[in-house]
């Protein structure tokens, strides 16, 4: 269990589903650890998409003091680390965006070779999984995996600029990714 206080696991809706709370697995009928583990695939179970705002948090940035701790949680517990970075790379690997971890320490972004897969099932003229996208780099960003965001930018660079991508993806889609990774939160 994460290091985090009793007090906010019990206040936070976020926290609980990333520690797999039974009270809010329950209630939203998925959990973290299936959809890591590949039991359960979010977008076949979940039409809505709400699996997205879950895995990939992004907190309101207004100053007050519920989204500061859970900002410094996922920040500095490597429990909520681990989780975040374990959905992130099972997205990245759905959309054909690899990272194949090469050395010991798997917190580090430096540590994985990246790659590019096949990414035919979700190029195309406003797919819907180009906001998806954006949210998996703001929230990685603000959350403490900088690295594996920046990486996974790279890799979108690559495919925006492959063949005729950046008709399909278009440069307001490409600029949300950019702006993604370059914004900081501040708390």
């Amino acid at each position: 269990m994460a290091n985090f206080p009793m007090s906010i696991h019990e206040t936070s809706p976020i926290l609980q589903f990333f520690v797999d709370d039974d009270r809010i697995v329950n209630h939203l009928g998925f959990s973290l650890s299936a959809i890591i583990n590949k039991v359960d695939d979010p977008w076949l179970n979940d039409p809505d998409n709400n699996y997205i705002g879950w895995c990939f948090p992004i907190l309101n940035q207004t100053t007050n003091k519920y989204n500061t701790n859970i900002y410094n949680d996922f920040k500095k517990d490597s429990f909520l680390q681990e989780r975040l970075l374990h959905v992130f790379l099972r997205m990245t690997d759905f959309y054909g965006l690899h990272f194949t971890h090469k050395h010991k320490d798997e917190s580090n972004a430096n540590n994985y070779s990246i790659s590019i897969g096949n990414t035919d099932h979700w190029i195309e003229s406003h797919n819907h999984n180009y906001i998806k996208i954006s949210r998996m780099l703001r929230s990685t960003n603000h959350l403490g995996l900088q690295g594996f965001s920046y990486s996974m930018f790279e890799l979108l660079d690559h495919v925006y600029h492959k063949d005729d991508n950046k008709k399909l993806i278009g440069s307001k889609v490409f600029d949300s990714w950019y702006s993604a990774v370059l914004t900081r939160a501040e708390w």
